[in-house]
């Protein structure tokens, strides 16, 4: 039920945010998700929604944020979300 858009989306949000630890909480957050085989259906939308926010914090501001959200796309392209 925590992965419903309902929730999802504030996840989604977050990667928005003028914060960057609120930023880097979220990409933290979804890369703990995406660990979990059985919650990759669940996201498949979330990250159909979000790809191009993700993709576009690669050049985020924070270099932290940007190394982390690097790591989730590697994930990503793991998991066969993404492609490379």
């Amino acid at each position: 039920a925590y992965l419903a858009d309902a929730h999802l989306k504030y996840l989604g949000w977050a990667l928005s945010d003028k914060d960057a630890a609120v930023r880097m909480e979220a990409v933290s957050g979804l890369s703990k998700l995406y660990k979990s085989k059985d919650n990759i259906v669940g996201l498949h939308d979330f990250r159909v929604r979000f790809e191009g926010r993700m993709k576009e914090m690669i050049n985020d501001i924070n270099e932290d944020v940007t190394l982390c959200t690097l790591g989730l796309l590697a994930q990503l392209v793991e998991v066969g979300e993404m492609d490379q």
